[in-house]
Formats: structure tokens, C-alpha cells, sequence
């Protein structure tokens, strides 16, 4: 695994950040109509959870707990992460620390492949800053159940397979309906949003190793 992970942290690096070109595939139409980060956004971080699976890439995902009222995006799947603070030094931080407070994974088990293009959410107002890390192989999660309602993981090939992405309407908690709004599925549920957003860049820079790497 180790000469794996290797190959794709240089892959990785040597790739271009995608941003805006990426993420608006994935784009619920009506953010065209919405500013970019204001200068008072709140920080945040995310981590895109890879991990090998009985030799298969595969990707986490966390159900985020419909109890919390505070969460913009309560019951929606998502990435591990949540809001920078004092005690982290950096966003990989952040990031690494949120994943041990959601899924209960040490950041010692977590190997940093490399950052995504950040991406400002309007309807919470947070600026997040998504980051790749491989989980070593075996590892157990826990999902924090005040946060976590549910830990789905993927095999990533589910993702690269033709004409997967869907359209759909969206009836929002805070208020909007949204028409045409673009999602992976996943089983009974939907992946949309800023999360898909994250994940297509990432696809869209890694697809090549990947499908030469299965």
C-alpha cells in the first residue's frame, strides 16, 4: 500500500487544481446568483477520506445527524470536517482533527495526499478547505453521534462510472426549492452540494491514476 499511496501523493501533486472548472459541474444552478466569500466567512476544513478496501479504493462519507438544529446541512452526506479554531496551526489540521472527533480516526493513521481548491458554501457562510488523506489499511471508524447519524464508504469506481451523475429537485431547510440540481447517487440517498463539488474536482484530477492503479 505504501508505494501506492506514494504514487498517488506525486501524481497528485504534480496535477492542476481545477477549482470553479470542477465545481461547477456539480454547481446547484441557483449559487451562479450568489456572492463569492466575503472577508468575514467563517474557516473551515474538510477531509476527503480515502481508504483500500480488499484491494479497492474506496471513498467515506459521514451522514450528518438530523438533531443537530444549528447544522445548515444537517441529514445531508458529507466529508468529515467542521470549523477551524484556535488550536489548530493550520486547515490540514483542522481537518485531521475533525476527522478524530467525527469518525474516531487518529491522525497518525491518516497519510495527507494533498489540498483542494477551497470552496465557499453561502448558505452556512463558511470558506472550506478540503484536503485528501489516505487511511491506513484496517482502520476502524466511529462515528460521533451527537455529529454523525451514519459512516457510508463508497468504492471509488462507483463514481467513475458513465452518465452517473443525476439531476433532481431540492426542497432546502432553509426555505428554497431548487430545480435541476445535479448529485451522485448512493444507494437511497444523494450526494450533492459542496460535497460533490469537492469530490468532482477531485475525480476529475486523479480518474487516470486511478483507472491505470485497479
Amino acid at each position: 500500500m505504501e508505494n501506492q499511496v506514494n504514487s498517488l501523493r506525486e501524481y497528485f501533486t504534480q496535477a492542476t487544481l481545477l477549482g470553479e472548472e470542477a465545481h461547477k459541474i456539480m454547481s446547484p444552478p441557483i449559487r451562479k446568483l450568489l456572492p463569492q466569500a466575503p472577508p468575514d466567512a467563517k474557516l473551515s476544513s474538510v477531509m476527503l477520506p480515502l481508504s483500500l478496501q480488499n484491494d479497492e479504493w474506496c471513498i467515506t462519507f459521514i451522514l450528518r445527524s438530523k438533531l443537530n438544529d444549528k447544522d445548515h446541512h444537517s441529514g445531508q452526506l458529507s466529508f468529515p470536517g467542521g470549523q477551524k479554531d484556535d488550536s489548530d496551526k493550520d486547515f490540514e489540521a483542522c481537518a485531521l482533527r475533525e476527522v478524530y472527533e467525527e469518525i474516531g480516526v487518529e491522525p497518525e493513521k491518516i497519510q495527507i495526499i494533498g489540498p483542494l481548491s477551497p470552496l465557499y458554501i453561502p448558505v452556512s457562510g463558511f470558506l472550506v478547505y478540503p484536503f485528501v488523506g489516505v487511511l491506513a489499511e484496517g482502520t476502524e471508524m466511529l462515528s460521533q453521534p451527537s455529529e454523525v447519524e451514519e459512516i457510508i464508504t463508497v468504492p471509488l469506481n462507483h463514481f467513475l462510472q458513465p452518465n452517473i451523475i443525476n439531476f433532481t429537485k431540492i426542497h432546502h431547510k432553509a426555505g428554497y426549492t431548487m430545480q435541476d440540481v445535479p448529485y451522485f447517487p448512493i444507494s437511497d440517498k444523494i450526494l450533492w452540494g459542496a460535497t460533490s463539488m469537492i469530490l468532482y474536482e477531485f475525480l476529475m484530477m486523479t480518474e487516470k491514476w486511478f483507472k491505470e492503479n485497479s
